[in-house]
């Protein structure tokens, strides 16, 4: 303990390590008590996926969407094209 008393910038990373330490031992903790599909919480979607997406490009987007809704022809995407300035900034 003398150590530590004699070095200031060292109590305050030993503090810190301890801090930093029981925060993962909680994190890891509540982690493992999380349920995956596998609990029967899980949703699944047997039907068409709907998507919107957002974008403030005004050319080529939707030749990417039209592509890939071709090659995933059970999701639809809906492109809004929010524009650029501060109203749609706010949106965002």
């Amino acid at each position: 303990m003398q150590l530590l008393s004699s070095f200031p910038w060292m109590r305050r990373f030993a503090l810190q390590l301890a801090f930093i330490s029981v925060a993962l031992v909680i994190m890891v903790s509540l982690a493992a008590c999380g349920g995956g599909p596998s609990s029967g919480t899980g949703v699944t979607s047997s039907g068409p996926v709907n998507l919107t997406i957002w974008s403030w490009v005004p050319n080529g987007l939707d030749k990417s969407i039209a592509l890939y809704t071709k090659l995933h022809p059970n999701i639809h995407i809906t492109l809004s094209n929010v524009g650029a300035g501060p109203v749609e900034y706010n949106k965002l």
